[in-house]
């Protein structure tokens, strides 16, 4: 019963992980050694260190929208289309998480970074709609 417990905790706060693993991903796909003809390796050949600081600028810029724009889709669809998006896309992004250690030809593409990436995203959009049911269950108990 212990791993329950434990999995209710992570659950509740891989939304935290989430951004930074999403940060990672990214920078692990596109290292700044990639990114030659664009004004960061012009501001790699100007001054190194203000290079990697731009670049890790852009690496949080992309996570952030990267995150906002899975949430707003499932948020969207739970909304006006009455579907289980969260769930659906929570589901989706463990089963990507999950593919590459089971040695799925067509998902090898995945670093261990992205997985644990599809991992974090998966489990804060699970979480969600727990939340916002606990959420709505504490504020009917209150009386005003």
């Amino acid at each position: 019963m212990d791993i329950f417990d434990k999995y209710s905790v992570i659950k509740e706060n891989a939304d935290l992980l989430a951004i930074p693993f999403l940060a990672l991903a990214y920078y692990d796909y596109f290292p700044p050694s990639l990114s030659k003809d664009t004004d960061i390796a012009w501001l790699f050949n100007f001054s190194p260190s203000l290079g990697i600081a731009a670049n890790l600028f852009l690496v949080v810029v992309f996570a952030v929208i990267s995150y906002v724009v899975i949430f707003t889709i499932a948020n969207y669809g739970a909304a006006y289309h009455s579907l289980p998006t969260f769930q659906i896309l929570g589901f989706s992004s463990l089963t990507l998480a999950f593919a590459p250690q089971f040695g799925i030809n067509d998902f090898l593409w995945i670093k261990p970074s992205l997985s644990f990436a599809f991992g974090a995203v998966g489990l804060s959009l699970l979480a969600i709609p727990f939340q916002t049911k606990a959420a709505s269950q504490s504020n009917s108990g209150k009386t005003t």
